[in-house]
């Protein structure tokens, strides 16, 4: 996905007048605007985009458990909706069976053996499989695995 696909997104949206959707398109436009000012960079890759849809996809996720903690109902279900939009441009991402092969093939790969290599391990995860991987569970598996 890419700046100019969010933006096409959200010139449909204003033209269906979809409020929800402007507001998210927009939302990801002007992040991605700001982390290319700070990069200094004119355009993000595809990669960098997904990166914040799934950043700001994993807040929505995080505001629902608030408001729903707090019992504010309404809130949490805009934030639902809002995420039910981001999640539809993320990239599937593996099943735990196959977060573990690539967990087992990177430590095979890299020799580790110990928790300080842990972060040989994440970097090659990353480069290997991109945003399809739960970064939180291969950390939590790496843990179980290495220690």
């Amino acid at each position: 996905m890419t700046k100019s696909d969010i933006t096409n997104l959200l010139n449909a949206a204003r033209k269906a007048k979809n409020p929800l959707e402007i507001a998210v398109y927009g939302d990801i436009l002007s992040r991605i605007g700001n982390q290319e000012i700070a990069l200094k960079k004119l355009e993000l890759s595809p990669d960098e985009v997904t990166g914040i849809i799934k950043k700001a996809a994993a807040e929505r996720e995080e505001s629902m458990v608030t408001y729903q903690k707090a019992g504010r109902k309404e809130l949490m279900n805009k934030e639902l909706d809002e995420w039910s939009i981001l999640k539809k441009h993320l990239p599937a991402t593996f099943s735990e069976e196959e977060t573990e092969e690539a967990i087992n093939a990177a430590i095979i790969e890299t020799g580790s053996t110990n928790k300080k290599q842990i972060g040989a391990i994440m970097s090659l995860l990353k480069k290997m499989h991109g945003g399809k991987l739960d970064m939180k569970l291969v950390s939590v598996s790496l843990g179980k695995k290495l220690s």
